[in-house]
C-alpha cells in the first residue's frame, strides 16, 4: 500500500513538471499560479504585491 502511494506521488510530480515546463519557456516571469509566495503572518496571498 505504501509503495503504491510513493509510486503515485512520483508519477504525479513528473507529470506536473512536464505539464508546467512548456508554459514558462518563453516568459521572463513564471505564471502567478505556479509561483506562490511563502506565507508570512497572514494567509491571504492576493494582497501580496509582486516584487519581481
Amino acid at each position: 500500500m505504501l509503495m503504491i502511494v510513493i509510486i503515485g506521488a512520483m508519477i504525479a510530480s513528473i507529470l506536473g513538471i512536464l505539464a508546467i515546463k512548456p508554459f514558462d519557456r518563453g516568459s521572463d516571469e513564471p505564471p502567478p499560479v505556479i509561483q506562490q509566495p511563502e506565507p508570512n503572518s497572514s494567509s491571504t496571498s492576493a494582497e501580496v504585491p509582486s516584487s519581481r
